[in-house]
């Protein structure tokens, strides 16, 4: 669609030459010049001049021809994608941007813009501050040869950016030479021992079985918040001291939440059987007044949560206690 002038300059031509231009063989136009918008590609445009010129040897001669090359008209475009991260996003993770250009020529330029504000150039674009919101576009500048305009814009992404959840804290208690570490967040966690995740820990509480750092990351939402600070636990596997007094036994130790107290006595009394959690909640209580003989109590905690829970029995005068292993 371009407009081609092509021009005849005679040798020998006379004082009135004349021209008879031939596309493909075929006769066109007359005139020392030959304008067209219509060649296509590979056309041969050719010349015959007929001179006047006295005493020429011969009175036509052809042009040497030319072989058009007609490139078509192109028209750039560039789409623009997620290439790494995500969409939704966590606040503060990277989230990297690829433009894919067409008719983009041998060397494309982009300009990327978040919110309309120029925020990055080349093909790709990385950002770890994006906000809720937020909407990433480019604009592609191509230098392809007939490109119908030089600049295309992108599709748009709107970002949605979720917010971390509040970094936790740990509460570290001791309930009968047990330590427990609860976690201020009710969901969510998981515990990690000397940095490395614990399997299957996470519930709020967790009770250490070795010495070490303990840390605790909560998750809501895809997003995990800030590693709390640091819970040292120190102490474990001493022996647990002598505990004289009442004899009881429960079985099985560890269960899945069933065990079984089996209490006997021969001295009449009056004795108070209490359950606790590790948090030292009383889940439940009896009173066995001026009781002697074998008692029994099936218990059923698995709606209570896995842990440590400790039975004890008491007559006023001494006490014992067993943990009781909740898995």
């Amino acid at each position: 669609g371009t407009m081609i002038t092509y021009t005849a300059t005679p040798t020998n031509g006379g004082s009135t030459p004349t021209y008879q231009w031939e596309v493909n063989g075929s006769n066109v136009s007359t005139g020392a010049t030959y304008t067209t918008s219509s060649a296509t590609n590979n056309d041969v445009v050719t010349c015959v001049m007929t001179s006047n010129a006295a005493c020429a040897s011969s009175s036509t001669a052809t042009s040497s021809p030319i072989t058009m090359t007609i490139n078509p008209t192109v028209t750039p475009a560039v789409a623009i994608a997620v290439t790494t991260g995500t969409n939704p996003a966590c606040a503060g993770s990277a989230v990297d941007f690829t433009a894919t250009p067409t008719n983009g020529g041998s060397a494309p330029t982009y300009q990327w813009q978040v919110n309309g504000t120029n925020a990055g150039t080349g093909a790709t674009f990385t950002s770890s501050s994006l906000a809720n919101n937020d909407i990433v576009s480019c604009t592609l500048t191509s230098n392809a040869t007939c490109a119908t305009a030089t600049t295309a814009n992108s599709n748009t992404i709107a970002m949605t950016v979720v917010p971390l959840p509040v970094t936790p804290t740990i509460a570290q208690t001791t309930v009968v030479g047990v330590i427990t570490l609860t976690s201020s967040s009710t969901s969510g966690n998981q515990w990690y021992y000397n940095g490395t995740p614990i399997v299957g820990a996470t519930g709020q509480t967790y009770t250490p079985t070795q010495n070490g750092s303990y840390t605790v990351v909560v998750s809501a939402n895809g997003c995990a918040s800030a590693t709390s600070t640091i819970s040292s636990v120190g102490g474990l596997g001493l022996a647990e001291p002598a505990k004289a007094g009442i004899n009881f036994q429960t079985y099985p130790n560890p269960s899945n939440g069933m065990f079984t107290l089996l209490f006997s006595t021969s001295d009449v009394n009056d004795y108070t059987v209490k359950l606790h959690n590790a948090l030292g909640q009383l889940i439940s209580q009896e009173e066995l007044v001026d009781f002697n003989g074998e008692y029994k109590k099936v218990y059923n905690v698995s709606e209570k949560g896995k842990g440590v829970y400790f039975l004890s029995i008491s007559n006023g005068k001494s006490e014992s206690i067993k943990k009781v292993i909740v898995y």
